[in-house]
């Protein structure tokens, strides 16, 4: 994960990072599904963890949608 000059958030993927693939997985933020855009907007002093399942994991607990693989993000509780 990175900001561009924009500070939008980047997802880059080692593998695809050569081609500027978008990620065409599922993102999750504290359970909920979400976009891209939306992921963009936490900030990242927000952000209490990210991780990425992947492969059949990721279609055994989400669906066929996540066969490209799942952004699960959990944010740190408000104060």
């Amino acid at each position: 994960l990175m900001r561009d000059s924009s500070n939008r958030v980047q997802v880059i993927m080692p593998d695809r990072s050569e081609s500027k693939e978008k990620f065409t997985g599922i993102i999750m933020i504290d359970g909920v599904r979400a976009t891209m855009d939306q992921f963009g907007q936490i900030s990242p002093d927000r952000i209490e963890w990210v991780s990425v399942v992947k492969g059949a994991a990721a279609v055994r607990s989400y669906g066929a949608d996540a066969e490209n693989g799942v952004i699960l993000v959990k944010t740190k509780p408000r104060r």
